[in-house]
């Protein structure tokens, strides 16, 4: 049901061609619950919700403790059409492209525990 309201918003706001802080992705499925939000982007609107896709997944598998290394490998591995995804955790930069687009994404659990992983995932040629 929430990707059909996800997928309603997207949608209707891929008429705009960027966006910021517009896309929010729950999953209750997880561990603990825990929401991705996208925090500045201008990237369109179609793969910020791509990106968060990824991290939601990456964040739900770090949670389960399935193999954590190749969660986040499988996150470096995701490509895009002619671009390739390139990412910093914390602020830490690994590879930022000059010429990129760029997406700030936060993944939050709502449990005792909150831990954060904050993400900014660039969109560069390849």
């Amino acid at each position: 049901m929430w990707f059909k309201v996800l997928f309603a918003i997207v949608s209707v706001l891929s008429f705009f061609e960027y966006s910021e802080g517009l896309v929010k992705i729950e999953r209750t499925s997880a561990i603990s619950p825990f929401t991705t939000t996208v925090a500045e982007s201008n990237m369109p609107v179609r793969w910020q919700v791509e990106a968060a896709e990824y991290l939601s997944d990456v964040f739900e598998l770090y949670q389960s403790n399935s193999v954590r290394a190749r969660a986040l490998s499988e996150l470096f591995a995701a490509t895009h059409s002619n671009f390739s995804w390139f990412v910093a955790f914390n602020s830490s930069y690994i590879y930022y492209p000059v010429e990129s687009y760029y997406c700030q994404l936060a993944t939050t659990t709502t449990g005792v525990n909150s831990p954060q992983l904050a993400v900014a995932i660039f969109a560069g040629s390849s």
